[in-house]
């Protein structure tokens, strides 16, 4: 049997030490698609979530952190998770620079 007893002798890249860039190396992502939050907000309990907070009175939306810092909304009564900041909670100002937005783009 062929290497028995004897070290092998491994590519750069099967042994985790290739130079970024170079083809083997890994890629670290930092941040997860917003296909992935809705299982961000499912898989970690309200209680590990410090900066979870309610939104407003009587809103079933609550405002949190994702580990890469940025903020997504949940929705208890939907189980609905979404990056963008949901109409309920907007500030009147917020609600008339969207609707701006929305009117340019239709415009375009």
């Amino acid at each position: 049997m062929a290497g028995r007893g004897r070290a092998a002798v491994l590519p750069a890249w099967m042994k985790g030490n290739a130079a970024p860039g170079a083809p083997g190396a890994s890629v670290a992502v930092s941040r997860p698609t917003p296909a992935a939050a809705p299982s961000l907000a499912q898989a970690a309990p309200r209680a590990a979530v410090p900066s979870a907070a309610p939104s407003g009175p009587g809103s079933a939306w609550t405002e949190h952190t994702a580990p890469d810092g940025r903020k997504y909304y949940y929705n208890a009564g939907t189980k609905q998770s979404v990056w963008t900041k949901p109409v309920e909670l907007q500030t009147p100002e917020e609600r008339a620079a969207a609707g701006a937005a929305a009117a340019a783009a239709a415009a375009a």
